[in-house]
């Protein structure tokens, strides 16, 4: 797999944010700079049903290619409660 972490994507390969299913949000980002500025104003609903889904370790795993980020944010979703996210999250 070839690692495109510090690479902008195609709008094609871009991460959409949704609120639920079908909810789009009109936030997306095509780099992880991009990404991680996004989390800091998206609509927290958004952060929490991505992050509940697994669908930021998907993305930076599967489109931008690094594993070790990927894996920490599973760890991350495995131990921390939704209490816990929002002290570290003020937006979730």
């Amino acid at each position: 797999m070839v690692t495109k972490i510090l690479s902008t994507v195609t709008p094609k390969d871009a991460f959409y944010f949704f609120t639920s299913i079908g909810q789009y949000s009109g936030i997306y980002a095509n780099s992880l700079v991009c990404f991680c500025n996004k989390l800091e104003t998206v609509d927290k609903k958004s952060v929490g049903f991505h992050f509940d889904r697994g669908d930021f370790e998907k993305w930076i795993r599967e489109t931008l290619g690094d594993v070790h980020l990927a894996n920490e944010i599973h760890k991350i979703k495995q131990t921390i409660q939704d209490e816990e996210l929002g002290k570290i999250m003020p937006n979730y």
